[in-house]
C-alpha cells in the first residue's frame, strides 16, 4: 500500500465519507500496516541528561574590565586599588545574548551552579534590568546562586549583567512548544530545546523560573510503564486520560483545534485520579503532582495556557470555577488567544497565545456550572460544549473504572495510582518529544489517517458537523495513543488507546443534547419552553376572543385576571382551546434566545412545527393586539412545543 503524505485532510475537515478503507477487517489490516511503517524509538531508560555549563575559562571574555569571575565568585574590583576586591556572588556567567526572530525582546544567558552542583541557565529578559534589582536577586537566590547582601552589592550585579558583552548570538521566544528556526522544527522547554540534529538553535526566555511548568523526570520509563501506565488497560477512562497527555504536542503538527475533554461525575470515583496519571506522562512531584485546578482568575488562567502551550495541562473541579466567567475562559483556554491589553502609553500590547490540551474533571459539567451565573447569558454555547467535550467520569460500580486488576477494590487502586503518578513521572513525556522531533513527517501522516479512520467508524452518516470535530478530537487521543503503543511507550496491546476513545467517544454522544444531530436545534428547543413555563402567564397578556362576536363564552376558555404584565414580554392569545404565545421580536433576541442564533432558533422551531410562519421570507407573524391601530410582528409559538 503507498502512502501520500499530501492526501491526509486537515484535522477538522474529516467525515466518514473520506475513508479510503472499504472494511473494518481492511481497515484494521491497512491501519497496522502504517503504524508499522514507523521509525523505531530510541528508549534508551535513565534520568534526563544535566543541563551544560559554559567553563568559566571561554566565559571571561564577556566579563567587563571592572569586574573579576573565578572559581570562587564574582568580584568587583576597586580600580585604584588591583587588590581590593568586592565579593558579589557565586560563579555567574553570562554566556551569550539574546533576542527574537524580529531582533526584539532581547536579553541575557545566565550560568550558574546551585550548592548541590546543579546547574542552572537563564534566559532573562533585559527589560528586567530597568526595574527593581529584587526581581534578579530573587531569581538567582532561588536558583542557589549565593549573593553577598545589600543594595550596592545587587546594583553592581545589574551593572555586572548589563555591560558583560558575551559573542555567542541565540534566539530567543517567549513561549514553549513547537517553533521552527532555520528550517527545522523544535520543542522548546524550560530548561532545554529538542531538536532532530540535538544543536538547538532556538531557546526559551522568560522573566523567573515559575513561568513555565518543569518537564523533568523521576524513575525510568519502565517504572512508570509498570506502575502507572499498565493499569489503564481495559480501564476506558484511564486510558484515554494518559493518551490526551501524549496527544497535546501532537496536536499543532496535525493542525488540530485546541480544546479539553472533562471527565464529569459523583465525588470519590475516580476522577483525581486520571489527573494524575495524565499528568505524571510529563510531570510530577510536590503534593498534587501535576494536578492544576479551575478555581483561578482569568489572568490565572492565560498564563497557565500560555505556559502548557503544545503541552497537557490538568484542571481539577470546574463546580469551584466562578459561574460568570468559566464558558469566557472555556473559550479562551482553547481558541489560544489571551485578553487584548494596553502599555501604560495607551499602545496595544501583543495578546498572549498558545495552543492548549487540557484534562477537566468536575461533579458537574460545563453547563451546570453556567446555569449559576448571576449576570448574562448562562447557557453553554454548542461552540463551548465542542471545546470542551464534557462525558460521565463513572462507567459502573467500579467509579472510573472498569477492573481494578490486582486490586482487591477501587480505592486501592486509585491510592496506588495516584501515589505512584507523584513517584514515577516524566520519563515517557520526554521520550515521547524526542521522538517526535525526530520523525515528525512520519507520524503526522500516520495520525492523520488514523484519525480519518477513528472518524469513518465512529460517526453515523448525517450526524451534525459538530459530531464529527468532537469525532476527530477523540480520533487524535487515539491516534497519539496508537502510536505511542507501536514504539514502546506505552505497555498496551494494539488497539487499547483507540477502543478507550471510542467507547467515551460513544458516551459523550449519548449524553449529548440533540443526540447526532445539532446542538443549537436542541438548545434553542430548551430555551424558548424553559421561557414560556416561567413567564407564560406572568409576562404575556391575554387576548380573548370577544364575547361580543360569540354567542356564548367558547367552551375550555379560561377565567384570567385582568391584571397587567410586568415587563411584557409578548401576548398569548386563546385558539381552539389552547393558548398561542407571541413573543416580541426583541425580547426573542435578547432573552428568549440570548447566547444563540435568534433566526437559526426560530427557523427551527419552523421546520418541527412549533412556530408559525409569517408571510414571505419572514417568520415573525404579523398579529392585531389591543390598544394598537396597526399589526406588529412576533414570534408566534404554537402549543406543540411543550408536547416534544
Amino acid at each position: 500500500m503507498s502512502i501520500d503524505n499530501n492526501s491526509a485532510a486537515p484535522m477538522g475537515a474529516a467525515t466518514p465519507e473520506d475513508s479510503v478503507m472499504a472494511s473494518p477487517e481492511s481497515r484494521e489490516t491497512q491501519l497496522a500496516y502504517m503504524l508499522a511503517t514507523l521509525p523505531q524509538a530510541d528508549l534508551t531508560d535513565g534520568q534526563e541528561t544535566p543541563v551544560s555549563v559554559t567553563p568559566i575559562e571561554s566565559a571571561t571574555s564577556a566579563v567587563p574590565e571592572d569586574f573579576c569571575l573565578t572559581p570562587k565568585g564574582l568580584f568587583a574590583l576597586n580600580k585604584d586599588d588591583e587588590q581590593d576586591a568586592r565579593y558579589i556572588s557565586g560563579p555567574l556567567k553570562i554566556t551569550a545574548v539574546t533576542r527574537n526572530a524580529d531582533s526584539e525582546g532581547w536579553g541575557r544567558r545566565l550560568e550558574w551552579q546551585d550548592p548541590d552542583n546543579k546547574a542552572h541557565r537563564w534566559n532573562m529578559p533585559s527589560s528586567l534590568l530597568a526595574g527593581a534589582p529584587s526581581e534578579i536577586s530573587g531569581r538567582l537566590l532561588d536558583g542557589g546562586l549565593h549573593l553577598a547582601m545589600g543594595s550596592s552589592t545587587e546594583r553592581s550585579l545589574l551593572r555586572y549583567i548589563a555591560n558583560a558583552k558575551p559573542k555567542s548570538r541565540l534566539q530567543a521566544v517567549e513561549r514553549g512548544g513547537w517553533h521552527e528556526a532555520g528550517g527545522k522544527h523544535c520543542f522548546v522547554l524550560h530548561d532545554r530545546t529538542l531538536t532532530a540534529d540535538d544543536k538547538p538553535e532556538v531557546f526559551l526566555q522568560s522573566r523567573g523560573a515559575a513561568t513555565h511548568p518543569s518537564v523533568r523526570q523521576s524513575g525510568t520509563l519502565k517504572d512508570w510503564g509498570e506502575n502507572v501506565a499498565i493499569y489503564a488497560i481495559n480501564n476506558s477512562r484511564l486510558a484515554l486520560s494518559i493518551s490526551v497527555a501524549f496527544s497535546a504536542p501532537l496536536a499543532a503538527p496535525v493542525g488540530a483545534e485546541g480544546g479539553g475533554f472533562h471527565l464529569q461525575g459523583a465525588s470519590s470515583i475516580g476522577k483525581s485520579t486520571a489527573l494524575y496519571a495524565n499528568g505524571s506522562v510529563f510531570y510530577g512531584g510536590g503534593l498534587r503532582g501535576a494536578l492544576g485546578t479551575w478555581r483561578a482568575t482569568d489572568n490565572s488562567h492565560e498564563a497557565n495556557a500560555a505556559a502548557h502551550c503544545d503541552l497537557p495541562m490538568t484542571l481539577d473541579e470546574m463546580g469551584e470555577a466562578d459561574p460568570n466567567s468559566v464558558g469566557r475562559v472555556a473559550y479562551m483556554l482553547a481558541n489560544g488567544k489571551g485578553k487584548g491589553r494596553a502599555n501604560v502609553d495607551g499602545s496595544g500590547r501583543p495578546s498572549a497565545e498558545w495552543r492548549a490540551t487540557f484534562l477537566s474533571s468536575g461533579e458537574v459539567g460545563l453547563n451546570e456550572v453556567m446555569s449559576g451565573a448571576r449576570v448574562g447569558d448562562n447557557t453553554a454555547r454548542a461552540g463551548q460544549q465542542v471545546r470542551i467535550v464534557d462525558f460521565p467520569a463513572g462507567v459502573g460500580s467500579l467509579g472510573l473504572f472498569e477492573t481494578c486488576h490486582d486490586f482487591e477494590t477501587p480505592k486501592q487502586l486509585a491510592e496506588h495510582l495516584s501515589d505512584a503518578s507523584k513517584r514515577y513521572y516524566g520519563t515517557a513525556g520526554l521520550a515521547w518529544l524526542r521522538y517526535l522531533v525526530a520523525n515528525r513527517d512520519a507520524v503526522v501522516r500516520v495520525a492523520k489517517e488514523l484519525v480519518k479512520a477513528f472518524v469513518a467508524s465512529n460517526v453515523p452518516k448525517g450526524a451534525d458537523g459538530q459530531v464529527g470535530r468532537v469525532a476527530s478530537r477523540f480520533g487524535l487521543v487515539a491516534a497519539a495513543g496508537e502510536i505511542a503503543t507501536r514504539i514502546g511507550i506505552l505497555p498496551w496491546p494494539e488497539g487499547e488507546a483507540t477502543r478507550a476513545a471510542a467507547t467515551c467517544f460513544a458516551d459523550w454522544r449519548a449524553n449529548r443534547d440533540g443526540g447526532d444531530g445539532s446542538s443549537e436545534e436542541a438548545q434553542g428547543l430548551s430555551k424558548v419552553r424553559k421561557f414560556l413555563e416561567e413567564y407564560g402567564e406572568s409576562r404575556f397578556t391575554p387576548i380573548l376572543p370577544s364575547l361580543a362576536e360569540e354567542a356564548e363564552k367558547p367552551i375550555g376558555q379560561p377565567d384570567i385576571s385582568q391584571r397587567m404584565p410586568i415587563q411584557r414580554a409578548g401576548y398569548r392569545r386563546w385558539e381552539n382551546g389552547s393558548w398561542l404565545y407571541l413573543i416580541s421580536t426583541e425580547v426573542w433576541k435578547t432573552e428568549v434566545c440570548a447566547g444563540l442564533n435568534a433566526k437559526s432558533v426560530a427557523r427551527s422551531l419552523a421546520d418541527k412545527g412549533h412556530l408559525v410562519r409569517g408571510d414571505g421570507n419572514n417568520l415573525a407573524v404579523k398579529h392585531g393586539i389591543p390598544g394598537s391601530s396597526s399589526k406588529q410582528r412576533f414570534y408566534t409559538i404554537r402549543p406543540s412545543i411543550f408536547e416534544e
